[in-house]
């Protein structure tokens, strides 16, 4: 649907209201999946080491790896 003023395009809305519906679960996808991440974090944090240890590595490896590899 579009609306006129002297006979020019003034601006126009989706007559489907379901593509406003799918604009609209678009919009909030972030801030609810904000939300259940902070409604579920524990504030637990691990570290790298700790990390790499649990996969049985360490630092040394990485190190003597080329960044350009």
């Amino acid at each position: 649907m579009v609306d006129h003023r002297d006979a020019r395009p003034l601006g126009g809305t989706d007559a489907n209201p379901l593509t406003e519906i799918k604009e609209v679960i678009a919009d909030l996808r972030d801030p609810v999946l904000v939300h259940s991440r902070m409604v579920s974090d524990s504030g637990r944090r691990s570290s790298f080491d700790d990390v790499l240890a649990a996969f049985g590595h360490t630092r040394e490896p990485l190190a003597e790896t080329a960044d350009d590899e």
